[in-house]
Order: C-alpha cells, then structure tokens, then sequence
C-alpha cells in the first residue's frame, strides 16, 4: 500500500512537471512581446543557475565536479541544449503557434534515438524505426497542416521548420550528455550547464541593452522570463530526476507526450489558438509515436 501511494505521488508530481513544460511555450509566446529570444534566453537560465547552483551545492557537495578539461564538453551541452535550442524556439515562436511548436518538440525523444545510432553505436531494430516513421508521419501532418500540396510547393512554415532545428539541438544535447553523465551526476552537469549558457550569452546580449529591456518590460514580461527559469528549468527537472531514480525512464518518458496535451490545452484556453481536426489528430499521431518509443528497450 505504501509503495501505491508513493507512486501515485510520483505520477501526481510527474503530472505537474509535464504542466510546466507545457507552460513554457505559453510563457515564451507572451515573454516575446518584450524580449528577443537572445534576451528571453539569458533571464531564463540566469534567474535557473541562481537558483540550481546552491541546490546542487546542497545536495551534491561531495559529488565529482567538472575540472577545467571537462569544460569544452560542458560546453557543447550548452552550446546545443542551451544556446542553439532556445534561440530557435523562441524565434519558431514568432512564426507559428504554440500548438505546432509543442507537437514539434515532442518528438526530441525520437529524434535522440535516431542520433544515438551513429554517436553512441545504438542499434536500429524494426519496432524503433517504426515508431520513428509514425512520429515523423506526425510531425509530416503538423507542418503540412494536411495539405500535402505545401510538399510539392516546398512552402513550409518558417517557424515550424525552427522548431525542427531546436528539437534537433536538443536531442543532440540529450545524446552528448550521456557520455558526460558517466563521470557526473545529472544535476552537477546540468549546473553547469547553465552556468556556461549565462556566461556565454551574456556578451551577446550587450547590444540587446538587457537592463533597459528588463526595466522596461510589462508585468506579463517578467512574469514569463521568472517563470520558465523557476518552474520548467529547476523545478520540474528535479521532480523528473526523482522519478527516473525510483521509478525508471522507460516509466518516466511518457510524461513528455502529456507536456504536448497541456500545450494545447494551454494554448486554445489561454492564448486562443484554434484546435483543428488536423492538428488534434497529428498530437495524436505524434504522441503514439513517441509512445512506441519509449516502450523500446535498448
């Protein structure tokens, strides 16, 4: 009975931190309305690192940190997962909905499977390359907006095609950070992660004026940039963290295709997005794909 209940507490937490992945496409599409994605990129991991970095002071004080050798491959995460995935992101936010961007970014699980096959030697078996062709059936069906006529015309949303480039950024960021992981622990790698993203932004913003743009921003502004660098960034990675050490990550990864339910959700009830056939049935495509996919074991 306890072990019921402690479950369902993680089921209950794991819920909630899909909720606030999915909020962060809702808090990007308004944080754009008073920051760039440059701008938008360093508040949210410098408002996340001052708050991780303690954290991980606590909890992981007597875990192995990186030395100045292992910087170049903290690094490459930030330069991917960081850097490269958020610039597109926010930038595919102001060409397309938040709806297409989220059903996009579900498919980041499928996508670092197919990198695996070449970076770390996976192997390719006929149920992974069939729940790939069905996610990628998907994502066909999300960009096209079923009007396969957009194929032979190569009319392609700008941001759609974005949201590609960022799910690939980060499911290279997955897979890079597996051969880190082996000498660290998650959250010391993702700590510094974050610090390097901060520092290495912070050059590139100067002409942005960041101080004047946070002075000057609205409510709604800041609240978006407080929020996916407290909820999305920390807090939810944590509670996923807690969850793959009791429960596993083949329990785990499902959570990701719920972010995509509550995207939409979010997106028709808070910014008025409309929810079509077309698009309902491509988060669905999309979900059973990534579903699939996560089943697979290695």
């Amino acid at each position: 009975m306890a072990r019921e209940n402690s479950q369902f507490k993680i089921f209950l937490l794991m819920t909630f931190a899909s909720a606030c992945w999915a909020g962060a496409f809702i808090a990007g599409k308004l944080g754009l309305s008073d920051f760039t994605p440059l701008t938008m990129t360093l508040y949210r991991y410098l408002i996340a690192t001052i708050i991780i970095i303690p954290y991980m002071l606590k909890t992981e004080g007597d875990s192995p940190k990186p030395k100045w050798n292992d910087l170049p491959q903290i690094f490459m995460l930030s330069l991917t997962g960081i850097i490269g995935y958020h610039l597109l992101f926010f930038g595919s936010l102001q060409y397309t909905s938040s709806i297409n961007s989220s059903m996009i970014a579900s498919l980041k699980p499928i996508m670092a499977s197919i990198l695996a096959i070449w970076v770390v030697n996976e192997k390719l078996t006929i149920q992974r390359l069939t729940a790939i062709t069905i996610a990628l059936a998907g994502v066909i069906l999300t960009i096209t907006n079923g009007d396969f006529e957009v194929i032979r015309s190569l009319t392609f949303n700008q941001g759609d095609i974005m949201m590609l480039g960022a799910s690939l950024c980060h499911a290279l960021y997955g897979v890079l950070s597996r051969r880190v992981s082996e000498k660290f622990t998650p959250t010391v790698v993702v700590s510094y992660t974050f610090l390097l993203s901060t520092i290495a932004l912070i050059p590139f913003t100067l002409n942005e004026n960041p101080i004047g743009v946070l002075v000057s921003s609205s409510w709604i502004g800041l609240a978006s940039v407080v929020y996916m660098g407290v909820f999305p960034s920390f807090l939810a990675y944590i509670i996923q963290q807690n969850a793959i050490k009791t429960m596993g990550v083949n329990w785990t990864m499902p959570f990701y295709n719920l972010a995509t339910v509550f995207s939409i959700i979010f997106a028709v009830l808070l910014l008025g997005e409309q929810m079509t056939l077309v698009k309902a049935l491509s988060a669905g495509v999309i979900m059973f794909g990534v579903y699939l996919n996560s089943r697979i074991k290695s």
